[in-house]
Order: structure tokens, then sequence, then C-alpha cells
């Protein structure tokens, strides 16, 4: 098995928006803000490969999932799969990839999601 490297980022969304009173009833009203702070959407995934090739045999490869929220795990295809399909914060994460009895190269997705983030995309590939 072999792997692409480089950080692959999910999208980080962090900002507050303050809060403002104003008086609806009176025309002159100038808006005040308040003392209430609003945060939207936070959350951070990074994983560390991008792509991941399994000759016919299959096996497993690892990857490391950085994160400071909640995030689940999809595959597309069933003879690949991961030992953790959901979870929170950082952890190693295990593909296992069964033998490829097809006389064809094959491909799955593995996406990473989290609220707040821009999915990721991992790609998984098998000789034939």
């Amino acid at each position: 098995m072999q792997h692409s490297g480089g950080i692959v980022p999910g999208y980080m969304l962090r900002f507050s928006i303050l809060a403002y009173d104003i008086d609806t009833s009176n025309s002159d009203s100038i808006p005040h803000k308040t003392d209430e702070e609003i945060e939207l959407g936070v959350g951070e995934i990074l994983a560390s490969i991008k792509q991941v090739l399994f000759q016919k045999a299959g096996g497993t490869s690892q990857f490391t999932l950085t994160s400071d929220t909640n995030w689940i795990i999809v595959i597309d295809k069933d003879w690949a799969t991961v030992d953790y399909s959901s979870g929170q914060g950082n952890k190693a994460i295990t593909i296992t990839c069964a033998a490829n009895a097809t006389l064809r190269s094959r491909n799955a997705i593995l996406t990473i999601s989290a609220e707040y983030c821009n999915d990721i995309v991992i790609s998984i590939n098998q000789a034939k």
C-alpha cells in the first residue's frame, strides 16, 4: 500500500456576531451593543493523507485524523472499511481493504464529515 502525503484541511469557520438591541417603538432609536456574543460554527478537521493505494491482496493503511469537533466517516464501497466510523477529537484511523477478486482495479471514496466543516475526501484505489 502507498499513500499520498500532505495535510488535507477541512474548512474552519470561526467567528462571532455581536448582538444589538433596537427600540422599534422609537424611530430615533440608535442600536446599542448588548452584552451577548453569539458564536457560530466552530470546527476543524484535518487528515494526514489524500489518497491510499492497495495491492490486489488488500491490507491495511493508517492515517491521522485531527479534529476539535465530532466527525463521521463513510466509505461508498463495502470492500473497504474503517475501524472508527465516528468520534470526537484526534484519532488514528485504520482503513482495511479486502482482497480484489475481480479482474479490474477498483476505487472507493472515504468521506469525513463534521458540522461546520467542509468534507474531506480520501480516494482509495486497489490494483487488479
